[in-house]
């Protein structure tokens, strides 16, 4: 479903704007083509509308380039490492 039907079936511009911190306005703006969903915002707008509204529909020419599709959801394996690297040897003793 895309944002205007999900908007106008469920009438909840306003719970979306709060749910996404993105101005009731500036959603207008998303809905009626002035401007372009943020692709930081697709996955906030996704889980606020509870998946009737996927980060796909919100970009549909360019989702492929953004996100893969593997389950929907980011692996720990897909995410970069936040473990420092310590210098071999760290933390021992030298014989």
């Amino acid at each position: 479903m895309d944002l205007k039907n999900y908007l106008s079936v469920r009438g909840r511009q306003a719970a979306l704007s709060a749910a996404t911190g993105l101005s009731p306005a500036y959603i207008w703006q998303m809905v009626n083509g002035i401007r372009p969903v943020p692709i930081k915002r697709c996955i906030a707008i996704e889980r606020a509308t509870n998946g009737a509204v996927t980060r796909y529909e919100l970009r549909p020419n360019d989702h492929h380039l953004i996100w893969l599709k593997s389950n929907d959801s980011f692996s720990a394996s897909s995410q970069p490492s936040t473990t420092v690297p310590t210098s071999p040897g760290s933390g021992r003793e030298s014989a």
